[in-house]
């Protein structure tokens, strides 16, 4: 028995030597991560973070606005699918200039004045080719000049009716371009894309057609 009380308390002080030993291992490790957490701590307060900071905020102020004017554009993109009649509406405001149309329309008397058969029926052609492209840019939608044509009110173009036997004239032309045909209904035809220009705003009314001459 008295050799068993001694083991019995030799293995109790081994227990208690391990024990406080476990226990100041460990204390001492957790003093050093303690030790260096609040090293690191102090070493990322230290640091100047201010400019870095003021980087991001403006990093993502400049990411803000450019996202806001994506969607302001994203948005007008989808009104105007929304509403094309409004865009065809705004057309009006790109009309090529009144000066544009009347220097056009100038080539158009130097070849109507020209003894060449060729450049007088090419007189009609451009003059016709100008009213379209004019049309086209009031908004009047068509695949053709016919098609645009048919869109234009008398109220907005009085003399329609005439305007259309030019076309008609004109159409007689491109079959057959070198052709020579009667001054008088190349002056007509000429007369009715000047005066509907005219009626359109397009051009002053002092630049109707010069007299076509007679052809040699």
């Amino acid at each position: 028995m008295p050799e068993s009380n001694d083991n019995f308390t030799t293995n109790a002080l081994l227990i208690i030597l391990l024990g406080i030993a476990g226990v100041a291992i460990f204390g001492s490790f957790f003093q050093n991560i303690a030790g260096l957490y609040r090293d690191f701590l102090a070493n990322f307060y230290a640091q100047k973070w201010h400019p870095l900071f003021l980087f991001l905020k403006i990093l993502i102020i400049g990411i803000d606005i450019l996202l806001l004017g994506f969607m302001g554009y994203t948005g007008w993109l989808y009104r105007q699918l929304l509403h094309p009649s409004d865009h065809a509406a705004e057309k009006t405001i790109s009309l090529p200039p009144e000066d544009v149309v009347t220097n056009e329309w100038g080539e158009i008397n130097r070849l109507a004045s020209s003894e060449n058969a060729s450049d007088r029926n090419m007189a009609v052609l451009r003059a016709d080719a100008l009213m379209e492209n004019t049309l086209h840019q009031l908004g009047y939608e068509g695949a053709t000049f016919a098609d645009r044509l048919r869109l234009v009110s008398p109220v907005t173009l009085p003399s329609i009716d005439a305007l259309w036997s030019a076309h008609r004239i004109r159409n007689i032309i491109a079959h057959d371009p070198v052709e020579k045909h009667a001054p008088a209904m190349l002056k007509e035809a000429l007369s009715a894309y000047a005066r509907a220009l005219q009626e359109l705003h397009m051009m002053p009314m002092q630049s109707s057609p010069d007299s076509v001459p007679p052809q040699g």
